[in-house]
């Protein structure tokens, strides 16, 4: 591990904080706040803005500062937690939640100061682009599979609730998901050759077209995790401009008006007195609401029914297993016994009730970091983030498999606060699973027009040699 200055820094500020705490100083929240707002602007200082380590920071903020923001302002107290019911918080499991999250920002921070080389070589450019027309047209054809299944979730949700989605009770037909799947596992490879301008633009437009029906189901992270990556893949790898700051805190603004649209369009309940204030610090206290998941994990991680070294890796287990067990899709009890998720049995805990209708608290990377061995995994696993950010940062330019990781990881990497860090993982291998196949399909067809040509062109010649002797 190599401890930069900025890294060292923060060290030294929590060391401080958690001294202050020892001597009964209520300080958890401010200390986590320095931190957080020092690691953010030497970020955007040294980094850039649109490096993902500085938009992972803006995301953290989004989903997990909100209600530290508030508590250090005064407005409202971190401890009262009020996401379904009142619940007050012990100012022990305060510190063991701002300290995890503080530990995490900076052990993510020295992850980065890993030395990574390039790759010495790479896929020959004629094999990318057979590879990427052929990927084309396989998903034109998919694309109608694709609007099919999201329409019919919009249908789901129209007729019903947002909740009613997560209950898996109605689903599209299994040709159409079928459709659908291999569809967003073809995108990402059209990312083997590094995309100009234009085709950038095609690209984004493809994939709005392809989420639209999506996004309109309430689903906030349809708009918020692609956004992220195209605003990364532009700055990154196309353009290598500084993106102006206004344009960031435009992007981000957006994204918490939207938030707040799609709360209404679910039918949340909110406070409707009070002016532009009161709206405001209700999209802090929702937005933040993921703090609290890693605050109940504390409270409650020894009385769920679980196995909490497997919870890091739940959501692969169960997504693996759910295309063989209907139970493990939707929201049931029958999934909670089967289940290694944190997330569904956090929320069964939580609120049975709720969550039997659909509804869910989501997860925090925080927590399922924190469930394999406490604050010591959270430094391990921070460390493992921020060296996968240096990876794809680094390779990302020179490598095609480094773009199609992009895909899954910029978008994993921007809704970790309020989900888990490594499911991309499942896609990411069945994309490069597909890639290969694709692979030995264009180099096969390649190798075979190049042996009918050469067969053709030796027959004549072997037959006048013949006729000559």
């Amino acid at each position: 591990m190599k401890f930069d200055k900025t890294s060292t820094i923060s060290l030294l500020i929590l060391l401080t904080g958690l001294l202050l705490e020892a001597f009964g100083v209520r300080c958890s929240c401010i200390y986590l706040t320095i931190i957080y707002l020092f690691l953010t602007i030497t970020s955007i200082k040294s980094l850039g803005n649109t490096h993902s380590f500085t938009l992972f920071l803006f995301c953290f903020g989004v989903f997990l500062m909100g209600r530290v923001f508030l508590d250090v302002l005064g407005i409202l107290e971190v401890n009262h937690a009020t996401k379904w019911e009142d619940y007050y918080l012990s100012n022990k499991t305060v510190v063991i939640v701002n300290t995890s999250m503080a530990l995490s920002l900076i052990f993510i921070r020295i992850g980065l100061n890993k030395k990574i080389n390039p790759p010495s070589s790479s896929m020959d450019t004629e094999t990318q682009e057979k590879i990427c027309t052929f990927t084309k047209a396989l998903l034109f054809i998919l694309i109608p599979f694709a609007i099919a299944k999201f329409y019919f979730d919009f249908s789901v949700v129209r007729s019903g609730s947002y909740t009613d989605y997560f209950l898996g009770e109605q689903r599209s037909p299994f040709i159409i998901r079928a459709g659908w799947y291999m569809a967003t596992l073809l995108l990402p490879i059209l990312l083997i050759n590094t995309l100009d301008k234009k085709s950038f633009k095609f690209y984004l437009a493809l994939f709005l077209v392809l989420n639209f029906f999506d996004f309109l189901t309430g689903s906030r992270g349809a708009l918020i995790r692609p956004g992220m990556f195209f605003l990364w893949y532009y700055y990154r790898v196309i353009s290598k401009k500084k993106v102006n700051n206004a344009i960031i805190l435009a992007v981000f603004i957006l994204f918490a008006f939207v938030g707040n649209l799609l709360l209404e369009m679910r039918g949340d309940k909110q406070e409707k007195t009070g002016g532009s204030l009161a709206q405001v610090m209700y999209v802090f206290e929702s937005l933040g609401g993921s703090y609290y998941i890693n605050a109940y994990y504390v409270d409650f991680h020894d009385k769920l029914d679980g196995v909490e070294p497997l919870y890091i890796v739940g959501p692969i287990i169960d997504g693996v297993r759910g295309f063989f067990d209907r139970d493990l899709r939707g929201q049931s009890e029958e999934r909670i016994v089967k289940s290694y998720g944190l997330s569904h049995k956090l929320t069964y805990y939580i609120g049975r009730t709720s969550y039997l209708e659909g509804h869910g608290l989501g997860s925090s990377y925080i927590a399922e970091i924190y469930s394999t061995a406490g604050l010591f995994s959270v430094i391990f696993f921070s460390l493992v983030i921020g060296w996968i950010m240096k990876y794809v940062e680094i390779n990302a330019t020179y490598s095609p498999y480094a773009r199609i990781m992009s895909w899954f990881w910029i978008q994993s990497l921007s809704f970790m606060p309020r989900g888990d860090p490594f499911s991309f993982l499942i896609n990411y291998a069945f994309a490069l699973v597909i890639l290969q196949i694709i692979k030995i399909a264009v180099t096969n067809r390649k190798s075979y027009n190049k042996g009918k040509q050469f067969s053709v062109s030796e027959k004549p010649e072997k037959f006048i040699q013949g006729e000559i002797n």
